[in-house]
This record gives structure tokens, sequence and C-alpha cells, in this order.
């Protein structure tokens, strides 16, 4: 972007978006910070026994589609964002839900407990709230940029 602060690239997502997040912030250095609210991508076959009923219709439609359950679960669990964090630099802030009911917070600690000490990380736990981030979430964002980035 045109007149972009390179200084001030914050990337930040819920659910899948909170993996692209963390994956994107791995990968560029030039993100400043990054936020991320309930990612869940980091131990799929765990994900698969854990949550039947989200995963049912997905399987269901993967049926339909000639895809056995057995390739899809091998396949996916190569998607790790796990296996990213561990590279990240910048300052990051995790946010879970304890009732979060697709994401297991098992899930997202995985990707958190990856991120290299020397690294500045801060982990909130919403115990009231589910896979939908809370409004405090944007407030505790805001002030996290604030206080950790240039």
């Amino acid at each position: 972007l045109i007149g972009a602060d390179r200084n001030r690239i914050y990337v930040e997502g819920a659910g899948i978006g909170a993996e692209v997040a963390l994956a994107v912030a791995a990968l560029d250095e030039r993100v400043a910070a990054v936020a991320a609210y309930a990612p869940g991508m980091t131990d799929f076959n765990f994900m698969t026994r854990w949550n039947k009923d989200f995963m049912t219709p997905i399987y269901e439609s993967a049926r339909s589609a000639g895809i056995s359950e057995n390739w899809m679960r091998n396949t996916l669990s190569y998607f790790n964002v796990s296996y990213f964090t561990a590279r990240i630099k910048c300052p990051v802030l995790l946010g879970t839900g304890l009732q979060d009911e697709i994401v297991s917070p098992r899930l997202s600690f995985a990707s958190f407990s990856k991120i290299p000490e020397d690294t500045v990380k801060e982990y909130y736990l919403f115990p009231d709230y589910g896979h939908s981030a809370p409004l405090e979430w944007e407030s505790v964002k805001r002030n996290f940029y604030k206080k950790h980035c240039r």
C-alpha cells in the first residue's frame, strides 16, 4: 500500500483466520505484531475426535466426493500451525474462550507453547466465552499493540 507505515503492519484473525495470521507472522518479518483468537489447526486428528458434531457434515461431504475420512485426516494433519509458531519473532497475543465447542483450548495452547521464549507473548483466557471472541477482545488487542509496537 502506498503510504503504509511498514513498521506498523499488524495481522490478526479468529478461528481459521487466527491460524493464517500466525503463519503470516512466522513467514514475513515485516509483521510488527500478531493477534490470534482461537487458532485450532494444531492437531487435526485430536480435533476430529474431540468435535465429532462439527466434523460429521464435513466427512459426509467428503464421502460424497469420494474422499475417505482416513485420507482427509492424514492430509489435513499436515497443516499444523504450530509448525510455524516456532519461527515467530514479533509480539504475539493469543486469546481463547474456555467454552469453545469448535476448537478445544488445548489446540490454542499448543500453538502458544511453541512460540520462542524470547518472543513477547501474552495469552488471554475468557472463561465464559466460546469460539466467538468477546467484545473485550478488541480493547485487549488495542492495548497490546500500543504496549508492544514501535
